[in-house]
């Protein structure tokens, strides 16, 4: 186990197939199965208004700190028990590879319904 272990949770938009397959697919990408929840946004109310109000999905952290969009992926990066990925953080935090990975963030939002024809149900 990672020595940056810390229990994370994501809440994302249930209703939306590709949030639930991309959240699946990236929590095994950075072997975070043990240490990361996947939850529904509608199961909190708190975290459905954020999530709406920033059209993000959101990493709340054991202490309760929130990130959002691609600030949350880097957050996950540096939390992952890989290694090699927790090495690209210096770079992901990066002024222009934030303002790059916001964009595509972005642009993956507001393409979710296209993309959730794509992805299995």
């Amino acid at each position: 186990m990672s020595n940056h272990f810390e229990k994370l949770t994501f809440f994302i938009d249930g209703n939306c197939p590709f949030c639930r397959w991309g959240a699946r697919v990236f929590q095994r990408a950075l072997g975070l199965q043990s240490e990361a929840e996947i939850r529904y946004s509608s199961t909190d109310p708190v975290m459905h208004h954020l999530m709406r109000e920033k059209n993000s999905w959101i990493l709340r952290t054991r202490t309760g700190s929130l990130y959002f969009g691609f600030a949350a992926i880097t957050y996950a990066f540096y939390k992952s028990p890989r290694r090699w990925l927790r090495r690209l953080v210096p770079f992901m935090r990066l002024r222009l590879v934030q303002r790059v990975g916001e964009a595509f963030y972005h642009l993956v939002t507001v393409s979710r319904p296209l993309l959730s024809k794509l992805v299995p149900a």
